[in-house]
């Protein structure tokens, strides 16, 4: 991995229980400054879900915005969708942002806008996210060999671990 990318890179530690707690930042469409969001990483969420009540600060008039109808765990739920300009781990990337009646859950990143920009590493051996920007075609190449032998190593622990065995010399490396 290049230096580029290793300072750019978000790492995200978490209990275990709720997910990992991130902070972004939405660009406000009218007037481009930046809003600092922070809320959880739901890998479970197709888009980023936001309470109706930060639509002002992000410039947003949910009036002229997609009405929706989304099925969630809690129920149906009425919202609105657009898209955003967010900026995340040295990153500046559009994606989906849904804002619904504000339930208690608070602000969750959703996977689609982060999986298309990121390779996204979970290690619960040490209770952490890693967030690592693909930069391009060949980057993402290289990533997706990563990704590969990320798995691979973590099917020889989970073995090692069930079997009793040892893990292979060539995933300790």
């Amino acid at each position: 991995m290049s230096e580029v990318q290793e300072e750019q890179k978000e790492v995200v530690y978490h209990d275990g229980v709720d997910g990992p707690e991130v902070t972004w930042e939405l660009q406000n469409v009218q007037t481009g400054d930046w809003i600092s969001i922070h809320g959880k990483f739901d890998q479970g969420s197709n888009v980023t879900n936001l309470p109706e009540s930060y639509a002002e600060r992000l410039g947003q008039d949910l009036k002229r915005d997609q009405k929706i109808g989304v099925e969630t765990v809690g129920g149906p739920v009425n919202g609105f969708e657009t898209q955003m300009v967010y900026q995340f781990a040295g990153k500046t990337f559009k994606g989906p942002v849904e804002f619904r009646p504000d339930s208690g859950t608070g602000p969750l990143m959703g996977f689609d806008p982060v999986k298309n920009n990121f390779n996204v590493y979970f290690d619960n051996v040490h209770s952490k996210v890693e967030f690592i920007p693909i930069s391009g075609a060949m980057d993402a190449s290289a990533n997706y060999t990563n990704s590969v032998m990320h798995l691979k190593r973590m099917v020889a622990f989970a073995v090692a671990r069930i079997t009793g065995k040892g893990i292979p010399k060539e995933f300790l490396a």
